[in-house]
């Protein structure tokens, strides 16, 4: 049909100027078909509860948007209408079909792609960076639960009937309403109320396991204190040698360890959480690429460009101008 349109323009002896404009708009809408959620909290200022911390929004089915994808943070999600198609990566992947008042929780370490949208869809979603999860005192009781039901079942979703689906719409209404500045005890008041939240949801996660035991194995335990050594350091520190000294254990033994739980190498990690940093700073930010090239820990300009374009395909700059030349789109999808 794009090549009829073409035609049919080129045959009017319209000027080249409106071609081009078909086409920009045409590969523009191409590119809105993915929604990165994290990117898109990162964008919505009015969505952030505690600043680069604890986000929330009602996510609803657009037809610009054709696939959401969930990564690099911990999502709580609930469904309120419609259904949709899960694909998950991480130790292995797995799809599944999700609907009204299902509960799912995605862990910074896994991607999540939701598909085949209703037009009906609704969830409520929320957002808890890494380092904000592990600050929280209830994270390790709800991190052990859910390495025990991912072990059995691969996905984190569970089915709240009747008056459970009623009591978690409640719970997850109360993150909305007051924002940023509007409270007087900002921080202590949302990191109580995550930590209640958290706790309500690891019970039921607990209680749906046949068999469930509190305890989480020593090399899960292991797992959990590097990655939050990791989204602590990893700007900084990009060897294995670091986090396996801090852990008291072998380089050998944790890449192990982190390979088993995960199927993907330390390395491969601390790459993915600085490709991602570096798209964020340089979409969100103003710092200049030398500042970024520091705060990322990366020796000079020559070794952070040829980083970023290994997996971008772009340098830093490019990708920043390219940002900036679409900034009326309010997300695209960016090259793994």
């Amino acid at each position: 049909m794009a090549a009829c349109f073409i035609k049919y323009i080129t045959n009017q002896n319209l000027s080249k100027t409106k071609l081009k404009l078909y086409l920009q708009t045409k590969n523009a809408n191409m590119s809105h078909r993915t929604m990165n959620l994290i990117e898109h909290f990162a964008r919505s200022k009015d969505k952030c509860i505690l600043t680069d911390s604890l986000f929330y929004d009602t996510i609803m089915y657009s037809g610009f948007s054709k696939e959401l994808v969930c990564e690099n943070a911990f999502f709580f999600l609930m469904v309120t209408s419609g259904k949709a198609k899960v694909y998950t990566r991480h130790t292995r992947d797995y799809t599944c079909h999700i609907g009204k008042n299902d509960l799912l929780v995605i862990p910074a370490s896994m991607t999540a792609t939701f598909q085949q949208l209703s037009e009906d869809y609704a969830m409520h979603c929320l957002v808890f960076t890494p380092p904000f999860f592990y600050s929280l005192p209830s994270s390790q009781f709800l991190y052990g639960k859910l390495c025990e039901f991912v072990t059995r079942y691969s996905f984190a979703s569970i089915h709240l009937k009747n008056d459970a689906g009623t009591y978690f719409k409640k719970t997850f209404s109360l993150f909305r309403g007051y924002r940023t500045g509007e409270l007087l005890h900002q921080e202590g008041i949302y990191g109580h109320l995550c930590n209640f939240f958290i706790l309500n949801v690891g019970d039921v996660f607990f209680s749906s396991i046949e068999d469930a035991s509190p305890a989480i194995s020593n090399k899960s335990w292991i797992y959990y204190k590097f990655k939050e050594l990791l989204f602590e350091h990893y700007r900084r520190q990009h060897k294995i040698r670091f986090y396996a000294e801090r852990l008291s254990v072998s380089g050998i033994y944790l890449s192990r360890i982190v390979k088993e739980e995960t199927g993907e190498t330390i390395h491969g990690h601390i790459t993915r959480l600085l490709y991602v940093e570096a798209k964020k700073m340089l979409s969100c930010s103003k710092n200049d690429i030398q500042k970024i090239t520091d705060a990322l820990g990366f020796t000079d300009q020559a070794s952070f460009s040829k980083f970023f374009k290994r997996f971008a395909g772009v340098s830093p700059t490019e990708y920043r101008n390219n940002i900036k030349n679409n900034k009326n789109s309010c997300l695209e999808k960016y090259p793994k």
